[in-house]
C-alpha cells in the first residue's frame, strides 16, 4: 500500500512525528518513545484555549513548542467537557455515565489514556472496573474499533448516510498512536474500516466530527475554526 507522505519532522533525537494521507484521511504518527503527548484546555487565567494557536502561543511564552494538535473529545457549549478529562494525573472533569442520543453516548462509549507512560483505549465499563489512575484521559465515544475489529452499531453502520469531517484516535501495542482526521465528509463506518484495512489499528476512537481539525507546523493551510475545548497535542 502506498502512503503520501505530507512531511517527516525530527525536531531533535528526542522527538519525531510523522504525518502522511491516504484515500480520504490524513493522520500523524506519534511514539510515547519520542514525543511528549499532552492534553491541553484551559490557559493559566482559567480560560479556554479555544483553538491550536492560542495554544501554541501560550506554550511559546513558556519556552516551547508544538508540532501537533487536535480537537480531543466532544464538549458542551462552554467548551467543558462532555465526560471524563485528566491532565497531569489531575481530574478535572469526571466520568459520564448517563445515557442520550448524541455520538457520546453510543455505546460502546469509551477513554483514550494514558497510564504509566502506556496509552490505551479503554470502554467506559472497561475503565471503571480496572481502577486506572491516568496522567492523561479523555472519554468519547463510540469506541471505533476493539480487537482488530469493527465495533458495528446503528452509529458504526455500512448503511450509514450521516457524513462529516471526522477524527479519531488511534493506539498500537508499541506505544504508538495514530491520530486520524478525515479530508472530506466521511461516515464513521468509513473511518472505523479504513483505521483497519489500512492501518492495522488495535483500538480505535471516535473523538468528534463537524468541528474536526488538525494542526501540524507544515499545514501552512491551516485556519482556526469553531471554538473547541480540550485539545491534544505534541509538544516539545
Amino acid at each position: 500500500m502506498k502512503y503520501t507522505v505530507l512531511f517527516f519532522m525530527a525536531c531533535s533525537t528526542a522527538n519525531a512525528l510523522m504525518c502522511a494521507s491516504h484515500d480520504e484521511f490524513s493522520y500523524c504518527i506519534s511514539s510515547l518513545d519520542k514525543d511528549n503527548v499532552e492534553l491541553y484546555w484551559k490557559d493559566r487565567r482559567g480560560e479556554p484555549y479555544r483553538n491550536p494557536t492560542n495554544l501554541r502561543h501560550d506554550l511559546a511564552g513558556r519556552g516551547l513548542s508544538m508540532s501537533f494538535a487536535m480537537n480531543a473529545g466532544m464538549f458542551k457549549e462552554d467548551l467543558s467537557p462532555m465526560g471524563l478529562l485528566v491532565i497531569n494525573g489531575k481530574q478535572l472533569a469526571p466520568i459520564n455515565l448517563r445515557s442520550g442520543h448524541t455520538n457520546f453516548y453510543a455505546k460502546p462509549n469509551g477513554v483514550f489514556l494514558v497510564a504509566n507512560g502506556v496509552p490505551m483505549i479503554l470502554t467506559t465499563t472497561e475503565y471503571q472496573a480496572k481502577h486506572i489512575k491516568p496522567s492523561l484521559a479523555t472519554q468519547s465515544g463510540p469506541v471505533l474499533v476493539k480487537g482488530g475489529k469493527v465495533l458495528t452499531s446503528s452509529t458504526v453502520s455500512p448503511t450509514s448516510k450521516s457524513m462529516y469531517i471526522r477524527n479519531a484516535v488511534c493506539v498500537f501495542k508499541d506505544r504508538d498512536l495514530a491520530f486520524v482526521i478525515s479530508d472530506q465528509p466521511v461516515t464513521m463506518y468509513r473511518m472505523a474500516e479504513w483505521m483497519v484495512t489500512d492501518m492495522k489499528c488495535p483500538d480505535a476512537l471516535y473523538l468528534d466530527g463537524g468541528v474536526s481539525m488538525m494542526y501540524t507546523m507544515s499545514a501552512r493551510q491551516y485556519k482556526d475554526g469553531p471554538d473547541l475545548g480540550p485539545l491534544l497535542a505534541v509538544i516539545h
